[in-house]
C-alpha cells in the first residue's frame, strides 16, 4: 500500500553493484577521509599561494604584454602590429644613421621620443626662414641634415622599441639563457629583423598564449 521510490533505487534497482553505497562502506574509511583531508588543504595551501602572490601576476602581466605587441597571422606576424613596427626599421636608437650623429645625446636621452616628435615639428618652421626657429642660428647648411631627422626616425616607432625592450628586460630573469640572449640581439638588430627572428617571436608568441 506504500510505495518508496527511494528505498527500490537504493537496495532493489541497484544495475552494477552487489552491495549498496559500497564506496562509503569499503572506501571511505577513516585513513582515506584523513589523506582526503590533506589533498585538500594542499590544494587550498596551493590556491592562496596563487591568489596573493603579486610577483606572480605581474609576470603574467608582463607576458601578457610582450605576447599583445605581436599578433599572428597564416604566414608569421602581422606586420601592423606595435612590436613588428617597433623592431622592423631596427634599433636607430643604438644604431644612429650616418650624419645625424651630432643628435646622439638627444636620440639616445631617457626622453628620446619627446625629443623625436619636437624636433619633427620644428620642421614645420625651418623653411619660414635660413634661421633657426629655435635659437636664430643660421641653419642653411645644416636644413638637409635637419631634415633627416624626421626622414630616418618615426615617433611611434621609436615609442614602441622602447616598449618592447622594456619589456624583455623586465622579464630578463625569468627566461632561459638561450632565449633572453636571441630577444636581447633582436632589439639591437641595424636593418631590422629578418625571418629567423620571426620565427623565434612566434614560438614565444605561442608558448606565452599557451602559458597564461
Amino acid at each position: 500500500m506504500c510505495f518508496n521510490e527511494d528505498y527500490v533505487h537504493q537496495f532493489v534497482f541497484q544495475q552494477d553493484e552487489l552491495i549498496s553505497n559500497s564506496f562509503d562502506i569499503f572506501i571511505r574509511t577513516e585513513s582515506y577521509k584523513v589523506i582526503d583531508q590533506k589533498i585538500e588543504s594542499l590544494v587550498s595551501e596551493i590556491k592562496e599561494i596563487f591568489s596573493n602572490n603579486q610577483e606572480l601576476e605581474n609576470l603574467i602581466s608582463t607576458l601578457k604584454e610582450l605576447g599583445g605587441a605581436f599578433k599572428l597571422t597564416k604566414s608569421g606576424l602581422s606586420k601592423s602590429s606595435a612590436g613588428m613596427k617597433g623592431l622592423s626599421g631596427g634599433n636607430k636608437i643604438k644604431h644612429i644613421p650616418p650624419g645625424l650623429e651630432p643628435y646622439q645625446p638627444f636620440i639616445q636621452s631617457q626622453n628620446s621620443v619627446g625629443w623625436i616628435d619636437w624636433q619633427i615639428k620644428g620642421c614645420d618652421y625651418s623653411d619660414l626662414a635660413d634661421s633657426c626657429p629655435f635659437c636664430t642660428s643660421n641653419t642653411v647648411e645644416k636644413k638637409d641634415q635637419i631634415k633627416k631627422v624626421s626622414q630616418e626616425y618615426d615617433k611611434n616607432s621609436i615609442k614602441n622599441l622602447i616598449a618592447i625592450i622594456s619589456v624583455i628586460e623586465r622579464l630578463g630573469e625569468y627566461f632561459s639563457d638561450d632565449a633572453k640572449s636571441k630577444l636581447s640581439t633582436i632589439t639591437r638588430l641595424k636593418d631590422g629583423i629578418e625571418k629567423e627572428h620571426e620565427a623565434f617571436i612566434v614560438s614565444v608568441k605561442t608558448q606565452i598564449l599557451r602559458s597564461v
